[in-house]
């Protein structure tokens, strides 16, 4: 699906297409040995997602959801404890989200949880 070339009509909307840009430069330069999905830019009517990204690697299974703001939902499934964490953000630059990205993807190779991500019992 093609990005839109013409203005945002408010300002979020200019944030979500950068984040968009960042997030498929992202999953594009991923290796083999994480799994990625990207679905976007998606309708997003009231509360949904306008992105949503899929990963799986040894050691986790992550969903993140980007909404208008920027916000940021994360939730991941750590093995082989099969605990649940989750994780958030508001107002972030692209960077940043890479960034955090690249956290869970180092993190699916190595088993060490991100210091961003909390037990989803403890959230």
């Amino acid at each position: 699906m093609q990005l839109r070339i013409q203005p945002a009509d408010e300002p979020y909307e200019s944030r979500d297409l950068e984040l968009g840009v960042a997030l498929r430069s992202w999953a594009a330069a991923q290796s083999s040995a994480l799994a990625v999905k990207l679905d976007g830019p998606l309708e997003a009517p009231g509360m949904d997602p306008t992105w949503s990204l899929e990963m799986r690697g040894e050691y986790l299974e992550a969903l993140v959801h980007l909404f208008y703001g920027p916000i940021a939902d994360v939730s991941v499934i750590w093995s082989p404890e099969d605990e649940i964490y989750v994780g958030a953000a508001q107002d972030f630059s692209d960077l940043q989200l890479v960034s955090m990205l690249d956290d869970l993807a180092a993190a699916s190779q190595c088993g060490v949880v991100p210091p961003w991500l909390r037990p989803a019992a403890e959230a």
